[in-house]
């Protein structure tokens, strides 16, 4: 859950506002602390916009790292309308932990 999160550029805030839920309910679910009721887990699907059955296929993998990042691949980190950009150079790597922010202001 935490890819796909990820992957469409939203905050566990944001996607717990989304998702109508609260951020400390996305932070242990991510943490693997509990299991979220089917009910939640599709609501949480729908603003990720997947769903259940391919959730728990294997049709969707593990995006692979990449050496190149386009902009369409950064993952803008900012709220709607603010005046600041913080965008995360994000490359799909799951071994590295270093990160980059291109910061707009």
């Amino acid at each position: 859950m935490n890819q796909l999160r990820l992957a469409k550029g939203y905050s566990q805030r944001k996607l717990a506002k989304l998702a109508g839920l609260t951020n400390t309910s996305i932070s242990s679910i991510e943490r693997n602390k509990v299991s979220p009721a089917v009910n939640t887990l599709k609501a949480i699907l729908t603003v990720l916009g997947s769903d259940l059955t391919t959730f728990f296929s294997d049709e969707w993998k593990e995006p692979k790292a990449r050496v190149v990042v386009t902009p369409k691949d950064l993952l803008e980190l900012s709220e709607a309308g603010s005046r600041v950009s913080l965008k995360q150079v994000y490359n799909c790597s799951t071994t590295k932990n270093l990160g980059f922010l291109i910061e707009t202001y």
